[in-house]
């Protein structure tokens, strides 16, 4: 039987997020606020104007969400992967959270850059559909 992953330690995690979000500061002008999301110390926050990035754990140290906001309109960052795209991210998925972290940035990297850059036209979109 095989074991489970271990969860990372909090230091671990807020480590990860930094290294693999730092992008959204040098490339996108975004900064990383002090406080954690609501009731979450598991979490990253990066704002820029009415834009943010949350990245947060979930399920007790096994999961990794990440959530794109602009004012008070929320959209989980999966919506911007266009369908087609969708599965084979799936498939690639390896569990652990910092494996999730990883993954998450390069899906932002690749599918987000319109709304990191302030192009509203899928998120508008993709908001509407959900």
């Amino acid at each position: 039987m095989k074991q489970p992953l271990q969860p990372p330690t909090l230091d671990e995690f807020l480590a990860c997020c930094r290294a693999e979000f730092e992008f959204l500061a040098s490339e996108y002008g975004f900064e990383r606020l002090a406080e954690p999301r609501e009731y979450n110390d598991f979490s990253v926050r990066f704002r820029k104007g009415e834009l943010e990035v949350h990245v947060y754990g979930v399920n007790w140290g096994q999961g990794t969400m990440c959530d794109l906001f602009r004012g008070k309109d929320e959209l989980f960052y999966g919506f911007l992967v266009p369908a087609a795209d969708r599965e084979s991210y799936r498939r690639k998925a390896r569990p652990g959270q910092l494996n999730q972290i990883h993954a998450i940035a390069a899906i932002l990297r690749s599918h987000a850059t319109d709304f990191l850059r302030g192009d509203f036209g899928r998120f508008d979109a993709a908001l509407a559909e959900w």
